[in-house]
């Protein structure tokens, strides 16, 4: 049996499917303007209860999260968004369980404000973008400083900037996507200047990248993100992350350990002709770490064969 209704029986180029309007000429998906018009007057009705009430069933706001979460396939940052009425609902399913009432509180309307907007907005997609990017940034941080460097054919620009207080006492994985928003800012002007609409984004880690590709985050990164986000649509630039590997991140990963644009440690020739002068034979060099030391003995927190301590 057929179902005339969900199937298409001619060929054709735009066509329907479980709620998205497709173009496979184009490649492009958008929410169907039935369900976008649903979902907007649901968000609409939530928002004056919300307001009205305060309080609303765990189970319908499950049901709320459920019925909205088609969004995300439209709008990548939807799932940005949608961290504020998951962390809600979790909270309070883990102390008060199904069965009872939460609060809402300000954080969620907007979230819901935004997400109305979203739905009025309902911009097609494009399903396979073509990727040729026009430039590549590297960054590298550590707890000291951060370096940038923007690859242009065969040009490479480096940008320094040392420890930022935002950043203080944060993981590593906060100041490696915090230091890569500052050097998009910071080279807004080149990207301006050279009409860029691609650029590759090139990160040691991981997790960061993981983050960029698919706009999804843990709540506290979530802020960077967003910013992220809205300043690539004011730039209205493509982004794609890529890992790369520690050895091949020499020039980033070396510039991003100096606390000024100098040299930061003693040349091995200098070192020799002091130990000569001063008659100083050492045994344990314990207080270099392991990218610049000059004994082969050295005393760093780990555990490798050709250290020591």
């Amino acid at each position: 049996m057929v179902h005339k209704d969900k199937c298409q029986l001619e060929p054709t180029k735009r066509f329907t499917y479980l709620g998205f309007d497709c173009d496979t000429e184009e490649f492009t998906a958008r929410l169907e303007k039935d369900k976008a018009f649903s979902l907007a007057a649901l968000l609409c009705l939530w928002e004056k209860k919300s307001v009205k009430a305060k309080q609303v069933r765990t189970k319908d706001f499950a049901s709320l999260i459920g019925k909205i979460n088609a969004v995300r396939f439209i709008r990548q940052d939807a799932s940005l968004l949608m961290v504020v009425l998951h962390c809600l609902f979790q909270k309070n399913v883990r102390t008060t369980g199904w069965s009872w009432m939460m609060m809402m509180n300000a954080s969620v309307l907007k979230e819901k404000r935004e997400r109305k907007r979203i739905l009025n907005l309902n911009k097609p997609r494009q399903l396979q973008p073509l990727f040729f990017p026009q430039a590549t940034q590297t960054t590298d941080a550590s707890e000291l400083a951060m370096v940038a460097t923007l690859r242009i054919n065969n040009r490479i620009l480096d940008w320094h900037e040392k420890f930022h207080k935002y950043a203080h006492n944060k993981s590593s994985n906060f100041r490696e996507q915090f230091f890569m928003l500052l050097a998009l800012r910071n080279f807004s002007q080149i990207i301006k200047t050279n009409l860029f609409s691609q650029l590759s984004l090139r990160s040691e880690k991981s997790s960061v990248v993981f983050n960029i590709n698919r706009w999804r985050t843990a709540k506290t990164l979530r802020p960077i993100l967003r910013r992220m986000w809205t300043w690539k649509e004011k730039m209205g630039i493509h982004l794609r992350a890529h890992h790369i590997p520690v050895q091949k991140n020499s020039r980033a990963d070396s510039l991003s350990r100096l606390i000024s644009a100098g040299d930061y440690s003693i040349t091995e020739e200098a070192f020799r002709r002091i130990l000569s002068l001063t008659k100083v034979r050492p045994t344990v060099d314990a207080f270099a770490p392991q990218h610049n030391h000059i004994e082969k003995r050295l005393c760093i927190i780990g555990s490798r064969i050709s250290e020591d301590g």
